[in-house]
C-alpha cells in the first residue's frame, strides 16, 4: 500500500471500479485506527457484537472508525477534501464505494492490530529485535521506549546506555506521540494504559504458549475480544483487583532481567476468580495505604 504523506488530487474513475479503488491518501484512516487500537479503554479489538447476546458493540475499532465516515461529517467536508480522501462516489453514497471504504477499513484494521502485537511483543519473539539473552523491556519501556543495554551485565555493572533501541509502542503508532522525549512521554502514562497494555502482553503471551486445542482454534484478538467481554461483567471492585494482579504478574514476568528464555519457561496464567476473592477479602480486612501502586484510583472504565 502505497505511503501517504502528501495527498494527491484523485482522477475520476469509471463506475464498476470502485471497488479497485487505489487507497493512496489512506493516513487518515489509518491514523485513526491506530489512535482506536491503542484505545484503553476498548471493549473489543476485532468483534462487533458480543458472543453471548450478539448485542452492538460501540468501543471497537471497526464502529468508531465507521462512525468519522458517517453522512455528517462527511457533508460537512469540502469537495476538495472528498476528492482527496474519497474514492469516487462515496460522498454520493454510492453502495459500491461504501462497500469499498468499509472493506479497506477492515483490511488496515488487521495490518494495525498485528503491528500492535508485535510491539507489545518486543524482545519475545524468536525472530524479533533483540536476543534470547537480552531482557524482555518492562511495561513503561515496552509502552514508551527508552535506550536498552546491550546486556543485562551493563545494566548492572556499567550502567551505560546501548547505541540503539527497541522499537516501542506509542512513539511507533501514535503520531502525536512519536517525536516526544520518552521521559516526557512517561509521565503522561495513564494508570488505565498500564493496566490494559499490561493485560494485552500478558494475555499474548499465554496464547502463545497453549495449543489450537487449548485456545479453542480462536485469533489471540479473539480470545481478548471474549475475555474482555467476560471481564465487563464483574463488578467494578472486582476489576481493579483484578488490574492489580495483572499488572504484578506483568512486572514479575517482565522485570527487566527475565530474557525471552526465561519466560518461556514459565506457566504464565491470568488471576483466577478465587485469587481476585481472596484479594477482595485481604483488602476489605486492612485500608489502603497511602504508598498503593498507580492503579489504587483509576479514572476511567478498566475493562
Amino acid at each position: 500500500m502505497a505511503d501517504a504523506r502528501v495527498a494527491t488530487i484523485l482522477p475520476a474513475m469509471a463506475p464498476g471500479t470502485i471497488r479497485n479503488f487505489n487507497y493512496h491518501p489512506d493516513a487518515m484512516i489509518k491514523n485513526s485506527l491506530r489512535e482506536c487500537v491503542l484505545r484503553p479503554t476498548l471493549h473489543a479489538y476485532g468483534r462487533t457484537q458480543t458472543v453471548v447476546t450478539l448485542g452492538h458493540i460501540a468501543l471497537t475499532p471497526l464502529v468508531i472508525v465507521k462512525h468519522r465516515f458517517n453522512k455528517a461529517e462527511l457533508d460537512a467536508r469540502d469537495t476538495t477534501w472528498k476528492q482527496v480522501f474519497l474514492p469516487p462516489g462515496y460522498s454520493a453514497h454510492q453502495p459500491e464505494a461504501i462497500t469499498s471504504v468499509k472493506a479497506f477499513i477492515r483490511e488496515l484494521l488487521k495490518y494495525e492490530k498485528s503491528m500492535m502485537a508485535k510491539l507489545l511483543l518486543v524482545g519475545l519473539k524468536a525472530r524479533g529485535r533483540g536476543s534470547t539473552h537480552d531482557p524482555v523491556p518492562r511495561l513503561d519501556v515496552m509502552i514508551v521506549g527508552v535506550s536498552r543495554p546491550n546486556s543485562i551485565h551493563s545494566v548492572i555493572i556499567e550502567g551505560t546506555d546501548p547505541p540503539t533501541s527497541l522499537p516501542q509502542l506509542l512513539r511507533t503508532m501514535s503520531p502525536k506521540h512519536e517525536l516526544q522525549p520518552p521521559d516526557e512521554l512517561r509521565s503522561t502514562i495513564t494508570s488505565t494504559q498500564r493496566i490494559r497494555f499490561g493485560y494485552l502482553r500478558v494475555q499474548m503471551v499465554i496464547q502463545r504458549q497453549q495449543t489450537s486445542e487449548e485456545n479453542g482454534v480462536h485469533s489471540i484478538w479473539e480470545v481478548i475480544d471474549r475475555d474482555l467481554e467476560s471481564l465487563r461483567r464483574k463488578s467494578a471492585d472486582w476489576k481493579v483487583v483484578f488490574a492489580r494482579l495483572v499488572l504484578s504478574l506483568d512486572a514479575q514476568l517482565f522485570d527487566g532481567i527475565n530474557t525471552a528464555r526465561d519466560v518461556r519457561a514459565f506457566e504464565v496464567r491470568m488471576p483466577s476468580d478465587k485469587e481476585v476473592a481472596t484479594e477482595l477479602f485481604a483488602r476489605a480486612q486492612a485500608p489502603e495505604v497511602n504508598n498503593e501502586t498507580p492503579t489504587t484510583h483509576v479514572q476511567e472504565e478498566i475493562f
